[in-house]
């Protein structure tokens, strides 16, 4: 009995921990490449994350900053970040999937216009 109570504890560890390192693989900066049917750009993204929550910025090709929000579960990253247009806010939001030291995925922006991104880790 105490042995399967323990294989049940080391599993759960291992399968909760998995989590954990997925999320921290997407930690650090990525320089990414926008295509929208506009244009596009090269930002620069910046990733922190505690659990399954993502914080950091977008560096966008102007010299602007903004903040994102967001979540990673497994290879699913999905985070979101306001931009101007006009002066008015745009809401932006991208869903990726995450693979090694890369990431691509869609974005939307606020209904009115969708995008491809793709991006690679920075090189330290």
């Amino acid at each position: 009995m105490k042995r399967s109570i323990l294989y049940v504890v080391a599993g759960t560890l291992l399968v909760s921990g998995g989590a954990v390192v997925q999320g921290k693989s997407v930690a650090g900066i990525w320089n990414a490449s926008v295509t929208t049917p506009n244009g596009g750009g090269n930002p620069t993204l910046t990733f922190a994350v505690k659990g399954d929550s993502v914080t950091g910025t977008v560096k966008r090709p102007t010299g602007e900053v903004v903040p994102l929000r967001g979540t990673i579960k497994g290879s699913d990253l999905t985070y979101t970040y306001t931009i101007t247009n006009d002066g008015q806010p745009v809401p932006v939001t991208v869903k990726a999937k995450v693979v090694g030291d890369s990431l691509s995925g869609t974005m939307d922006f606020a209904g009115a216009m969708t995008g491809q991104i793709t991006a690679k880790r920075a090189k330290k």
